[in-house]
């Protein structure tokens, strides 16, 4: 019987002597789980690592240089110089080049076709030959005007695949000329194409370094 007491009493005391080290050590270390305020604050407000970007400095992009009558420079690129002249120089054209148009005016592709130049722009065509230009379609009206450079031109309304387009047909420098304005992309009026019409010169003054251009 005595053993049987011994036993329960060591058991109990082993039992308190657990209880009160935990006690201690519980007030001793901080808890292992934050408080409910805690986790709070921590999901409210969570670390964000900061991370190195790299930005693209953009070069500030000055608008176009608009002349009077709203026209500005066409873009070119030297490339297009070289590839025009490739064409030209077997069907012996002296090609010709608007240096003023509406702003925002590209030539974006150079062809030939047959004895013809053709140069594309992002908002108009130009077709140019030494010889003058045939249409597949008989023109259903023709107005005879002169250009603002005093060049003889016909304003033609053409009926074909496409549907009703005007073309402006002009002589310069002995070449053949052919502009037909996008609607869709500039005003297409027989006083725009003049007034464009008015601007094409030899390739050579288009491409000119200017008194400025080794700087």
């Amino acid at each position: 019987m005595r053993q049987v007491v011994r036993i329960i009493l060591s058991t109990v005391v082993g039992l308190l002597g657990v209880a009160v080290f935990y006690e201690v050590v519980s007030h001793l270390l901080p808890p292992v789980l934050p408080s409910a305020a805690s986790a709070a604050h921590v999901i409210s407000s969570p670390r964000v690592k900061s991370r190195a970007k790299n930005h693209k400095v953009q070069k500030a992009v000055s608008p176009p240089t608009v002349f009077p009558g709203g026209l500005a420079p066409v873009s070119y690129l030297p490339v297009q110089e070289q590839n025009i002249l490739a064409l030209a120089k077997p069907r012996q054209l002296n090609p010709l080049l608007p240096k003023l148009s509406f702003p925002g005016t590209a030539l974006e592709e150079s062809y030939a076709s047959g004895p013809e130049l053709d140069l594309e722009f992002n908002n108009m065509v130009a077709v140019e030959s030494k010889s003058p230009i045939g249409s597949y379609y008989r023109p259903a009206a023709s107005t005879a005007l002169t250009l603002p450079d005093g060049m003889p031109a016909d304003w033609l309304l053409v009926y074909g695949v496409g549907g009703p387009m005007y073309r402006l047909m002009f002589q310069e420098d002995g070449i053949y000329v052919r502009l037909e304005l996008f609607g869709a992309y500039v005003p297409s009026t027989m006083a725009d194409a003049a007034k464009i019409a008015a601007q094409f010169v030899p390739l050579q003054n288009v491409f000119a370094p200017t008194a400025d251009s080794g700087s």
